[in-house]
């Protein structure tokens, strides 16, 4: 069984591209491929527990859970010579 962890960077096509290729050679050499998205991971192990326990005891073959985020963006803040900000 090949479990992934998927974070913001399986967002952008060549790594999905990647993703997809590597999954397709798992999935033909007989492995079980599971893909977790890494804000699942952070959250709701219980979820984990019982999707994995299905999926061990089943001839599921692939099996993704959740869907991938984008990172939130932050702005730097802007700060003059004494470390201050205008807030």
């Amino acid at each position: 069984m090949a479990i992934e962890i998927d974070g913001s960077q399986h967002l952008v096509l060549e790594r999905k591209q990647k993703d997809d290729k590597k999954d397709a050679l798992l999935l033909k050499s007989g492995w079980k491929v599971i893909r977790i998205a890494e804000n699942i991971v952070k959250t709701d192990w219980n979820l984990i527990d019982s999707m994995l326990d299905k999926i061990i005891n089943s001839d599921i073959k692939f099996y993704k859970v959740g869907i991938i985020k984008a990172p939130k963006t932050r702005q730097k803040v802007v700060r003059d010579s004494s470390g201050l900000s205008e807030k």
